[in-house]
């Protein structure tokens, strides 16, 4: 009687699923949304344009490279008379 009584409290303390499988995985973060209002060159309405925080941030990096690259070429003013 011992014998089937411990061996039911082994069995009821035994769990039967892993704790891998009975937590959730972990969901990716939503990535930072950013909208703003543009108006296309040439059009006359204006667009709303909704973009991840991350490509608003590479896209105004891209263009201060850009103004940065335009700012630093010699100008025809600047250079000496032959």
């Amino acid at each position: 009687m011992l014998a089937v009584l411990f061996s039911t409290l082994m069995l009821a303390a035994a769990d039967p699923t892993p704790a891998s499988a009975t937590a959730e995985p972990a969901k990716p973060a939503k990535p930072e949304v950013v909208c703003h209002n543009e108006k296309p060159t040439g059009g006359h309405f204006v667009e709303r344009v909704c973009v991840t925080r991350e490509e608003a941030d590479k896209a105004e990096q891209a263009a201060q490279n850009t103004m940065t690259g335009l700012n630093r070429r010699p100008k025809a003013a600047d250079k000496p008379a032959k």
